[in-house]
């Protein structure tokens, strides 16, 4: 088993858990039992991580080699120096993995780098030069809306991230919420990515090069993998960075002036307003880019109070949000919006799973997101409904005193009622996404929405509800389906 490591690193400066889970990345997950242990992947490394109060603590469970054009990485003998790909040229590798090529194989010992190596990806990719207590100090003082929602998220740091996985991740992440877009990169990393190791009877990919995913033939692939609308914008997205220059793109962007990167960037199809600044902010080093979704709209109602009149977000309202954190947190105010993008996320609030958190709340400007309200039910009104009936259903018993205790056949109906109620939330919600869907790609309106309702229809047990929750959950099915077919 692979030796603990570690770095100097106190808690204060650092919350791991809410800096992995909270939306930036999607390739860590809880290992284990514990609940302060985390494993996941980044720069081609397979890393288990951990902390004490005064030390960041990691080991390598598996890695590939540094990506090197002429084709010497492989481990000849040990402490064998390694040959730069050029004198004068930087290993493109560079720009994702954000630190040099080691210059020596280690000479002792399963990795394959000096300690030192490991050391620097996650000094970088934590940012862990910035002093983040500095930084809370100062965000403090510039509103009192920062410092009465921060208590509990101390230490929230910004990742660095590697810009590749980033943008189609975040490409992933349009109209959907934190579980799922894990599961989509993962398909992405399975399928085109390489293999890095086997670790407790799971395989783990790198993340694929650009490349790997510009053929025409990835979008049908990618949809037949339940990638939806994204597949075109996966494979037309890449198809297009590669004519824009790969890798040298991407280290044009990092040193750009901030607007010009996000006007670039949303050149590419599919990337929005939101999604190219989660890429400036994630991964090119625009620290003052503030994606704009769910979260972010509500939280900017505190320093832009006739927000609260407003429904849905425009593109005049978007950058007028953008301008305002800017002006009160300064050139950090990215860093400083995700601090409070973590304090409003239910999973941390409530100590919730993260399955249900809305990773993408409010569409990209390209998509109103107000087809879809129609649609859109929550499960404790669809919940109430179904008690509400449950309530005036007729009774064997009807002559009993109120203050007897409900029969075991009544409560039974009430059951069945609340979990129709909840089925027809979820039906709602799915429904509220083929909307979405819709209005993304108009000439595949009758498809989508043919296959979204199929499925919201085909999806509920019929067989586990009474005769009166079956009356009631075919009518709210026939409303709905008079509902999509208006559209």
């Amino acid at each position: 088993m692979a030796q603990w490591m570690k770095i100097a690193c106190l808690n204060r400066q650092l919350q791991l858990k809410t800096t992995l889970t909270g939306g930036q990345s999607f390739r860590w997950k809880q290992h284990g039992t514990t609940e302060d242990e985390f494993i996941g992947v980044f720069a081609n490394i397979v890393w288990i991580l951990k902390q004490t109060e005064t030390e960041l603590l990691f080991r390598i469970v598996g890695e590939l080699s540094y990506p090197n054009d002429s084709n010497l990485d492989v481990v000849s003998a040990k402490n064998a120096k390694k040959q730069r790909t050029s004198i004068e040229k930087t290993n493109p590798a560079e720009i994702r993995l954000k630190v040099p090529e080691p210059e020596q194989y280690s000479s002792k010992g399963k990795l394959l780098y000096p300690k030192s190596y490991y050391i620097s990806l996650l000094r970088v990719y934590f940012r862990l030069d910035v002093d983040l207590e500095q930084c809370y100090q100062q965000w403090n003082k510039c509103h009192t809306h920062f410092e009465n929602s921060t208590d509990q998220f101390y230490a929230v740091r910004q990742l660095d991230q590697d810009p590749v996985e980033n943008l189609f991740s975040f490409i992933c992440s349009q109209n959907n919420n934190i579980s799922r877009i894990s599961g989509l990169v993962e398909k992405i990393c399975t399928h085109y990515g390489e293999k890095i190791c086997d670790y407790s009877g799971a395989p783990f990919y790198n993340f694929p090069d650009v490349s790997s995913l510009a053929p025409a033939a990835v979008d049908d692939h990618l949809r037949q993998l339940s990638f939806g609308y994204r597949a075109k914008y996966i494979q037309k997205s890449a198809e297009e960075i590669l004519a824009k220059g790969n890798l040298e793109w991407f280290r044009k962007l990092r040193h750009l002036d901030y607007k010009e990167a996000h006007r670039e960037l949303l050149t590419l199809t599919g990337i929005g307003p939101k999604v190219a600044d989660c890429i400036c902010l994630m991964s090119l080093n625009h620290l003052q880019a503030i994606p704009v979704d769910t979260h972010v709209f509500q939280i900017a109602r505190n320093y832009l109070p006739h927000l609260a009149k407003c429904k849905a977000v425009s593109g005049k309202m978007y950058g007028e949000i953008g301008d305002k954190f800017r002006e009160i947190y300064g050139p950090k105010a990215g860093w400083a919006q995700t601090v409070l993008f973590c304090a409003d996320l239910r999973q941390f609030k409530e100590g919730a799973a993260g399955a249900g958190e809305d990773a993408d709340g409010v569409s990209e400007t390209k998509v109103p997101a107000a087809d879809s309200s129609k649609y859109r039910r929550s499960e404790e009104n669809c919940e109430e409904e179904g008690a509400d009936l449950a309530a005036i259903a007729p009774s064997s018993s009807s002559s009993r005193p109120m203050s007897q205790k409900p029969s075991r056949n009544q409560q039974q109906l009430r059951g069945n009622f609340a979990h129709a109620g909840m089925q027809m939330a979820r039906a709602g919600n799915l429904l509220a996404e083929a909307a979405k869907e819709k209005a993304v790609l108009v000439k595949e309106r009758t498809q989508v929405i043919n296959r979204m309702v199929n499925h919201a229809v085909m999806s509920v047990n019929f067989s586990a509800l009474s005769e009166i929750a079956k009356q009631y959950f075919k009518m709210e099915q026939e409303k709905i389906l008079q509902q999509s077919t208006a559209e």
